[in-house]
């Protein structure tokens, strides 16, 4: 098994810290409308940020998911990493970096074969 910092290595970002936050505000108002202990999906998606619970383990979610998806801190901790990984996945398919881009792949998986 590779290690969560080992894969994050992998997803070097050169989207600033700013945009990076400002793509989450959007992304959690989108997901969840800003509440805190929203659940979706038929029970799949959990907290502000709609965190599932294998994201919620691939990017590093600590805790059990059932609770700490609902953290504050936590799943925007666990968010971001997702959208380092999405703005990475966006770079590898020859898509332009954008909110846009990096939304579908959020909303619909990084192995989605849908294009936005």
């Amino acid at each position: 098994m590779i290690s969560i910092s080992l894969v994050l290595l992998s997803y070097t970002v050169a989207v600033p810290d700013r945009v990076l936050d400002r793509w989450l505000d959007l992304t959690r108002q989108a997901e969840s409308s800003g509440r805190r202990y929203a659940i979706g999906d038929a029970g799949r998606s959990r907290g502000p940020y709609q965190i599932q619970k294998a994201a919620w383990r691939q990017f590093g979610g600590r805790g059990p998911w059932r609770v700490n998806a609902h953290d504050e801190a936590e799943s925007r901790r666990v968010a971001r990493r997702y959208l380092v990984a999405a703005v990475a996945e966006c770079r590898r398919r020859g898509w332009t970096v954008s909110y846009r881009n990096v939304r579908h792949l959020y909303r619909y998986g990084l192995n989605t074969s849908v294009s936005p």
